[in-house]
């Protein structure tokens, strides 16, 4: 078994954008201690960076510099993954507090598998091995999602910027479709092996605070 089913429970919230990740993080820490699994990189990093960065194809990162976009976002997601997986495994057996991912490994996971490099053997065979590894590590999935409209409407009416603010409706549900594509294929190995740890919930009937509640009940029925 990983870390996590040594210690307290490893939580990931997870969904499309605009399901409301962040809203029940939010609701949850309102209720329960946790500590949060993402964490940056500094320098130490670097040795890891430098590992990492031949998984990414010459054309990939050409081609994203001449459509205005930053390789270095992907790598950071690389980097990410592998570095969260090392300090779960540098847990105490004795530390139970609960550690929560939001925009965690298996939402990096999904976000390189389809938006990211394809097709190197390299970067597949590395991105198989963090999905098993953390497949075995995380103990707990919370799923979120909505209707395509709901997510929708929500990102169009937020502040923030997001690439579905300047897309056709089709064209948004799309790429809100490649989104829940990237998710299955990451959480692949998680729903077979551990179905009753992907946890879900649709955010157009549930409020955050009524999800958070039941969350809650779920993770202390877990640490019985």
């Amino acid at each position: 078994m990983g870390a996590a089913r040594r210690s307290g429970e490893l939580i990931e919230i997870a969904g499309p954008a605009g399901c409301g990740k962040t809203t029940l993080v939010e609701a949850l820490a309102a209720r329960i201690s946790f500590r949060s699994g993402v964490t940056s990189c500094g320098p130490s990093c670097l040795p890891l960076a430098l590992r990492l960065l031949p998984l990414l194809p010459a054309g990939y990162v050409w081609d994203e510099f001449k459509h205005g976009r930053n390789p270095r976002d992907t790598l950071r997601s690389l980097v990410y993954v592998e570095a969260w997986l090392l300090e779960q495994s540098r847990r105490e057996r004795a530390d139970t507090v609960p550690v929560l991912f939001d925009h965690g490994p298996f939402f990096r996971l999904a976000t390189i598998r389809e938006f990211g490099p394809g097709g190197g053997a390299g970067i597949r065979r590395w991105w198989e091995s963090m999905r098993d590894s953390w497949s075995e590590t995380m103990t707990l999935v919370v799923w979120l999602d909505a209707s395509d409209d709901v997510l929708l409407e929500r990102i169009r009416s937020r502040d923030r910027d997001h690439a579905c603010k300047q897309m056709s409706n089709d064209e948004a549900r799309a790429w809100l479709g490649r989104y829940r594509d990237g998710f299955d294929s990451a959480l692949a190995v998680l729903e077979q092996r551990r179905p009753a740890d992907i946890a879900r919930f649709d955010t157009s009937f549930r409020t955050p605070n009524e999800i958070a509640e039941s969350l809650c009940e779920l993770i202390e029925e877990r640490g019985e």
